[in-house]
């Protein structure tokens, strides 16, 4: 697993069937098809993801626009939670 510097591993041809979401003490699938809606705030520190099953936030201290870009595409397969901020709320 080749994660980029920035906290994130895409593919550069294809489609991810899930978003692999790491963190520290626990890891999650996330389909893209349970995926309604990206924001991202006007200078790219602050992604929302909001799914048919809660929210995930995530935050840095740098400009993740490419990351944006990237899940715009659905080439994204790994957000590393231990390297951005990303906070997962889940409402099931």
């Amino acid at each position: 697993m080749s994660i980029d510097a920035n906290g994130w591993d895409s593919l550069e041809n294809g489609h991810c069937p899930r978003i692999w979401l790491l963190q520290e003490d626990s890891s999650f699938l996330l389909s893209w098809e349970h995926i309604d809606l990206i924001t991202a705030s006007a200078d790219f520190l602050t992604l929302k993801i909001d799914c048919r099953v809660g929210r995930v936030t995530i935050t840095a201290p740098e400009s993740i626009q490419l990351l944006f870009e990237e899940l715009q595409l659905e080439r994204v397969r790994l957000i590393d939670g231990r390297k951005l901020k990303m906070e997962i709320k889940f409402s099931i």
